[in-house]
């Protein structure tokens, strides 16, 4: 790397840590941004130090390199980074011990609080000394040190009795002693393509319309958001790749929309790894990024339902399982596992035109054709016919789509 690139580098950080001095008293733990989104380099870290030793005042805020923000662990785990040492700081004396001190806390009791209120004794899981030759730091934490589920892990860096500023970032942590709940999606179960089915209570209209279950969503795999799923949400809103941890836990979704399903279901259908991995790969390279159609839109239903036309067509154009211009997320699968196999698969093979359109003729004026619209449902009527699907896992009835 040339001198100049790594000075640009230093000098970006430098600012955006000077940034986050600036703010972090203001700022509370549920809305502090977390230093790590992404791991840095240790390269990037050095050219940062060299910099903030001309600055004032307390000591940066460590890096935090693992756990990556909002990943999922289980049991015992280790939290290391780096960190500044007392030569880095003027005004220091140069033998002065640097610790990092690492806090953790339940998300829902740290909301309202600054990073500084949750480095309290109260929620301390040890301190770990920071290496003088290369600045490294690691502390692993016992299991039971923590309360399951969303945890804000703090950390802050402690030099001549001096506090610095301190960093954060929020995981789903889970005991050994207690393997995911009936009530939690079974993330270790996943595989790549599965398909997920969701029901809220409380749906009536879209119970009326779709049957029991009213979300479909097929599973991409893992990345650095944690394990993602492909899904259609809200008219207007454009499909998206979504962390299952966050179905789980609601807190960990910053848009603050998310609500835990009351029920759901995991379907695979009986194909190779290549062939569930086409549909998975599918629907993330060519289905991410289309708006949902009006179908939800209370609005557009309202005038449907008092018979304008025009409403009534924009729900029946909608409704269209093979359209690319908007796409529902029951269709989403559908199109994901139909077009990747060109045609081999067709989750709809039970059609049930939407309770024999019955229900759906007052929002589009009349009956569907036949095999135009899928179903969360007509997906889990697969399971009650000689078609390559099983279950996996559900919470909830298992009948109810019949």
């Amino acid at each position: 790397m040339r001198r100049e690139s790594r000075n640009l580098i230093g000098a970006t950080l430098v600012l955006a840590l000077l940034a986050c001095f600036a703010l972090a008293c203001g700022e509370g733990a549920d809305t502090q941004k977390p230093v790590n989104a992404a791991k840095v380099t240790y390269e990037r870290f050095l050219n940062s130090i060299g910099s903030i030793t001309h600055t004032r005042g307390r000591p940066s805020e460590p890096w935090i390199v693992e756990p990556l923000d909002t990943s999922e662990v289980r049991g015992a785990f280790e939290v290391k980074g780096w960190s500044v040492i007392a030569k880095d700081m003027p005004g220091v004396p140069a033998g002065a011990v640097a610790r990092v001190e690492v806090f953790g806390i339940p998300v829902a009791e740290a909301k309202g609080k600054t990073l500084e209120d949750v480095c309290s004794p109260a929620h301390s899981l040890g301190t770990a000394e920071v290496s003088t030759t290369d600045r490294s730091w690691s502390l692993e934490v016992n299991d039971g040190a923590l309360t399951p589920g969303s945890t804000e892990i703090v950390v802050r860096t402690v030099v001549d009795g001096k506090n610095g500023w301190p960093a954060s970032v929020r995981i789903l942590w889970r005991s050994t002693g207690s393997p995911e709940s009936s009530s939690s999606i079974p993330i270790s179960k996943l595989r790549k393509g599965d398909i997920i089915l969701m029901h809220w209570d409380g749906q009536s209209l879209w119970e009326g319309l779709w049957g029991y279950w009213t979300h479909a969503a097929i599973y991409w795999g893992a990345d650095k958001r944690g394990h993602v799923l492909i899904e259609a949400v809200g008219s207007g809103k454009p499909s998206r790749m979504f962390p299952v941890e966050w179905y789980d836990d609601p807190s960990l979704d910053p848009s603050g929309s998310t609500a835990s399903p009351d029920d759901w279901a995991v379907i695979r259908v009986n194909a190779t790894d290549e062939q569930r991995a086409a549909a998975a790969d599918y629907a993330r390279n060519r289905l991410v990024g289309i708006p949902y159609p009006p179908l939800d839109d209370e609005k557009t239903q309202s005038l449907a339902l008092s018979g304008v036309k025009a409403a009534q067509q924009a729900m029946y154009d909608g409704l269209d399982r093979n359209k690319d211009t908007t796409l529902y997320c029951s269709a989403l699968v559908w199109q994901a596992w139909s077009r990747s196999s060109n045609g081999a698969f067709d989750l709809d093979s039970q059609y049930q035109q939407l309770a024999q359109g019955l229900s759906i003729a007052s929002f589009t004026g009349g009956p569907l054709p036949s095999q135009y619209c899928v179903t969360p449902n007509d997906i889990y009527d697969e399971l009650f016919a000689p078609s390559p699907v099983q279950l996996v896992a559900s919470r909830g009835p298992v009948a109810l789509a019949q």
